[in-house]
């Protein structure tokens, strides 16, 4: 639907590397704190080191990215720049267990489940000036529908909703793994303006964004779901 110029051959190459990267993934877990600090390049991190300065709080939209779960070790070990990150549990418990283990570095980074605990949390936190972690791209049924890649997609509000009320920028990450290796970059990018603009506006700027992002490296967007009505 997306890339209909695509070969059969073409799609099922994508498709392969994307499996490719999501099992890597996996072996990856236990080594977050090592690969954040030292297989993680930054790319324009000028931007954390202003929000560290203007004091926060902040919020950061990313999507499922190469393996998205090193940016939040890669913004404490090299910039000291400490992000509380919202999740989605799984429904097997004790894989919940061993990821939050290994996501939260043993506990060091806050982590939230998106429930409505979590959002409570959340909001806790950002009313203590301190800087949020948000991965948009999953479908949410009681979300808004906004545009993506040409389709209408259910997609949550809140973090728009979060920076309006907080008065806190939205910036932009994406992560790319480097070849089939365990080396990535982490690039800032625009950040968004919230203020003064309707909700579905900024959510459709923030699709916006991830859609240019997948349409560079479609293999490395980690699509798993039924994310829109129509297919």
């Amino acid at each position: 639907k997306v890339f209909p110029d695509l070969s059969d051959d073409q799609i099922k190459t994508i498709l392969i590397d994307m499996w490719d990267n999501l099992g890597r993934n996996f072996l990856e877990y236990p080594h977050l704190k090592y690969l954040g600090e030292h297989r993680v390049t930054i790319i324009n991190g000028d931007q954390l080191t202003a929000q560290l300065e203007r004091g926060g709080p902040t919020i950061l939209i990313c999507g499922h990215f190469a393996n998205w779960e090193v940016a939040a070790p890669a913004f404490l070990t090299q910039y000291h720049f400490e992000m509380d990150l919202i999740y989605r549990a799984p429904n097997n418990p004790w894989v919940d267990t061993i990821l939050q283990k290994y996501r939260s570095l043993n506990g060091v980074l806050k982590t939230y489940p998106k429930s409505n605990k979590g959002m409570r949390a959340v909001v806790n936190a950002l009313s203590q000036k301190r800087h949020i972690g948000i991965l948009i791209d999953q479908k949410y049924n009681g979300g808004v529908e906004a545009n993506f890649f040409g389709f209408p997609a259910m997609t949550s509000p809140a973090f728009a909703q979060l920076s309006q009320k907080y008065k806190c920028p939205i910036l932009t990450a994406s992560v790319k793994r480097l070849g089939r290796s365990c080396n990535f970059e982490v690039m800032f990018h625009t950040p968004i303006e919230s203020n003064n603009r309707d909700i579905i506006d900024v959510v459709t700027e923030a699709n916006q964004f991830l859609e240019g992002i997948i349409r560079n490296n479609p293999a490395q967007w980690i699509w798993l779901h039924r994310r829109w009505r129509e297919f």
